[in-house]
């Protein structure tokens, strides 16, 4: 088995299927709560979502810019800087 196959495995998502978190929209300077709908196994893992305000479906990483409080999720979204995902 490759080392990525095996690094893959390894990865557990942050928030399951169905369940809130708060997506720190540095664009805006806002928490947005979102509901995931899907996963992507990859590196670094990736949720498709979903924002309960305005419907839109997007992609965002784990440790990216998602948080389950939301206050920790409005802090981080006040930051200037984008975020650089590897």
């Amino acid at each position: 088995m490759s080392d990525t196959l095996n690094i893959l495995k390894g990865i557990k998502p942050l928030f399951k299927r169905g369940e809130t978190f708060y997506y720190a929209n540095r664009n805006t300077k806002q928490a947005e709560k979102c509901t995931v709908v899907d996963w992507v196994c990859q590196y670094p893992m990736a949720y498709i979502a979903k924002n309960e305000a305005s419907g839109e479906t997007f992609k965002c990483y784990h440790d990216f810019g998602c948080f389950a409080s939301e206050q920790e999720a409005y802090d981080d979204a006040q930051i200037e800087i984008d975020r650089i995902i590897y």
